[in-house]
């Protein structure tokens, strides 16, 4: 049966998100995620809202060429919400959030906060050992 064949159904996840940083950076790093992807753009102007609707192919899984679209509004100081559509047969809410995770949010995480933080690490304990052998006797009655 050929994949052509198969009941599609669309899948929509949107993501609030809440960045108060500068909304070209955002923008220039979800211009550069889309660059090689033939993504088809169209902007529209509600109110006071920047609505950007990204149409484009990429992989998820092992399934290539998938129509996405990408859709983000924001106003001039805060970046609101993002929506991440896909029809596939196959394809589910978890493999669309994985994506959207690892190929959307995490870069503009990193490209938001790459200048004002360094990176380290944070260790928690729960034992401690030493060189010697702690000996503990309890005498009950």
């Amino acid at each position: 049966m050929s994949e052509m064949n198969k009941d599609t159904k669309m899948v929509e996840l949107a993501i609030g998100l809440d960045f108060d940083q500068n909304i070209d950076v955002l923008i220039a790093e979800l211009s550069e995620i889309l660059k090689n992807k033939n993504a088809q753009i169209i902007t529209k102007e509600v109110n006071d809202e920047t609505v950007v609707t990204c149409i484009y192919k990429d992989q998820i899984r092992t399934f290539e060429d998938l129509n996405l679209v990408l859709e983000f509004n924001f106003t001039k100081d805060i970046f609101k919400s993002m929506k991440v559509s896909v029809a596939h047969h196959q394809i589910n809410e978890n493999d669309l959030e994985l994506y959207i995770y690892k190929n959307i949010q995490i870069k503009l995480l990193n490209s938001v906060y790459k200048e004002n933080s360094s990176k380290y690490t944070v260790r928690v304990y729960k034992c401690i050992f030493n060189k010697n052998n702690i000996n503990i006797l309890y005498k009950i009655k």
